[in-house]
């Protein structure tokens, strides 16, 4: 006889497994799950943020708003580019997500392992970070990177059981988002 699982806990307590859809008990030509989860862990760790971006053709700096918004601004072309003035938050296509906001985070309180969008004098770039909650009025997550404490949207996250390419395709989608209402509004003032 079978006997039925136990049903998971709703936070599940794995968000730093990546999702693997399979069934716990497969036949014997089949792979694992455990393995299964195992090699998508080590191709996720493998994967460089930075360098996805840069074949996706983006760097972190482009992610960020630029402000002022003048009409000086607006017309100046840096790198080929135009600043960007609206926060990318504001186009992200949550249809990239693989769980719910509250699912990336265990029950028990404990931080889980992420990669962030941090911003330092120098450098705009992805930071090893421990994110540790998530607040649903603001829709950020609070981020420990380094000294810094930061409450960051979901799409400056990448959690380390995250598909890092479907992290960046989603990074640039809402980039190009932008772009294209940028160019729309700023053709609509001239």
């Amino acid at each position: 006889p079978h006997k039925p699982r136990p049903p998971r806990p709703p936070s599940g307590g794995r968000a730093v497994e990546p999702k693997v859809q399979r069934a716990h008990v497969v036949a014997q030509h089949e792979v694992p799950r455990k393995i299964e989860v195992e090699r998508r862990k080590r191709q996720y760790a493998a994967k460089s943020v930075d360098g996805l971006l840069h074949q996706a053709g983006l760097s972190p700096a482009q992610l960020l708003p630029g402000g002022p918004y003048t009409s000086a601004a607006l017309s100046r072309e840096e790198d080929g580019a135009g600043r960007a003035h609206l926060p990318l938050e504001y186009f992200d296509d949550t249809e990239y997500d693989a769980r719910l906001a509250a699912e990336w985070l265990p029950g028990d309180g404990s931080a889980v392992e992420a990669q962030v969008l941090a911003v330092s004098a120098a450098t705009v770039a992805f930071v090893p970070a421990k994110v540790s909650a998530y607040n649903a009025t603001t829709q950020c997550y609070q981020v420990q990177a380094g000294s810094l404490q930061l409450h960051l949207p979901r799409l400056y996250v990448l959690f380390a059981g995250e598909d890092p390419d479907a992290f960046v395709a989603r990074l640039r989608a809402a980039h190009q988002l932008r772009r294209e209402t940028e160019q729309a509004l700023q053709q609509r003032l001239i």
